[in-house]
């Protein structure tokens, strides 16, 4: 049987895949390499890489907000200049996120206390100097990634801190939302690591991806969006089971 939730969620999938792909493909429409879609391109791909670690992680509703919003952060955040303020504003937008995906989880009460706390702790660590911006843009080096996972581990762990403030403040639930941030703390230390290791060679494709292949890339977007969408249709074809 399948949930009349992930069906919607599905179809919303499908349709975030068809407005990227869109933007893909009016590339020269948006002033080519002088216009805003190398920040674009940047912030759909750490999207997508966030999304598939949070949604393997927790799926749907939790996965795609978490992903979709800590991708597109990231992504718009190394396009700025650097600077404490403009660090902190992110990492209340960080906490933000959390909270909004925390709310589609658990409801409103943990989802504001889990924002809240989040954006709190993730403050104090950017502080102590443990911001995403300053893993930007860093060589492929060993000692470099050591430094990029200890990071992510203190961002990681604070974030974790702060479901279980949350859990503690607004439910009685007190064991799964345990559970619940030692999986926050696990798949968010992989996906930002895989992120933060990987960045240099984003930012490079980003930089000199031909106009071409961007539509190539904007075709697959937009074919995976319509074949998303159309998953709603054929449960009705083949009458398998809603609930």
């Amino acid at each position: 049987m399948i949930s009349r939730h992930v069906l919607a969620w599905l179809g919303v999938i499908g349709i975030a895949f068809d407005l990227l792909g869109g933007l893909y493909l009016a590339y020269d429409l948006l002033g080519g390499r002088r216009g805003p879609l190398r920040t674009i391109t940047r912030a759909a791909t750490y999207a997508l890489v966030f999304t598939a670690f949070y949604t393997a992680g927790f799926l749907v509703p939790f996965g795609p907000i978490a992903g979709a919003g800590l991708g597109t952060l990231l992504g718009i955040e190394y396009g700025q200049q650097r600077g404490e303020a403009i660090g902190l504003m992110f990492a209340v937008l960080r906490g933000a996120v959390f909270g909004l995906a925390g709310l589609a989880l658990y409801g409103a009460r943990f989802g504001l206390v889990f924002g809240l706390c989040a954006a709190g702790g993730l403050v104090a660590v950017y502080r102590l100097r443990f911001s995403v911006a300053r893993d930007y843009p860093s060589p492929a080096d060993p000692k470099i990634r050591i430094a990029v996972a200890l990071a992510q581990a203190v961002r990681a762990g604070t974030v974790a801190a702060a479901a279980v403030i949350a859990g503690a403040v607004t439910s009685g639930h007190a064991g799964t939302i345990a559970l619940f941030a030692v999986r926050l703390a696990v798949v968010s230390w992989l996906a930002g690591f895989a992120v933060g290791s990987s960045a240099p060679a984003v930012e490079s494709w980003a930089d000199r991806v031909p106009a071409r292949r961007l539509g190539i890339v904007g075709a697959v977007l937009i074919l995976t969006g319509l074949l998303t969408q159309s998953i709603q249709y054929w449960v009705v074809i083949f009458n398998l089971r809603v609930g």
